[in-house]
């Protein structure tokens, strides 16, 4: 089997508050290792279109966080998020990034498009997985909430899923 390269998206962090560039670069090379097919591949886009994504894999999981910081960084009552292997996703365009240290302690990056201001991606510490929000996605209707978390925080008129896994803080909490 001939190797396979995957390629995603540089993030430049040089403070809270940064343009993240979308230059392309490899991530690692990938020998005899099935990368997840065509069929799982899916994309999205900003409001105004500027910045582009695509996932090559299937998430490994979906859910929504009530945390006060995902109210204030999306202007709704949570974020529904779809998380991926970080080297699964791609993205084309530039990205403004902010930080801010989650309840845990742990830095909480969120990055957004510059031109529009719709949050498209979260990360923390961990340089293995990213969120994705799931309504940037063209279709998100694949992406159904598996869980709730940060209810502690949740606003007491929000309707939960009864069908969700329920967390009062992060599930590592």
């Amino acid at each position: 089997m001939a190797p396979s390269w995957t390629v995603g998206t540089e993030f430049a962090k040089r403070s809270n508050r940064d343009i993240l560039t979308s230059k392309r670069f490899i991530l690692r090379k990938r020998r005899n290792q099935v990368i997840a097919s065509n069929s799982t591949s899916q994309k999205g886009r900003c409001l105004c279109g500027r910045v582009t994504f695509s996932v090559s894999a299937a998430p490994l999981g979906v859910g929504n966080c009530h945390c006060r910081s995902c109210q204030r960084a999306t202007g709704a009552p949570f974020f529904t998020e779809a998380v991926f292997p970080y080297e699964a996703l791609t993205i084309q365009g530039d990205l403004m990034q902010h930080t801010s240290i989650a309840d845990s302690g742990a830095n909480a990056h969120r990055a957004f498009c510059p031109h529009c201001g719709a949050l498209m991606i979260a990360y923390g510490d961990n340089p293995e997985i990213v969120a994705v929000s799931v309504s940037a996605f063209d279709d998100p209707s694949p992406y159904a909430p598996q869980l709730d978390i940060w209810l502690s925080e949740a606003q007491p008129w929000v309707r939960l899923d009864p069908n969700t896994v329920k967390h009062e803080k992060s599930p590592k909490a």
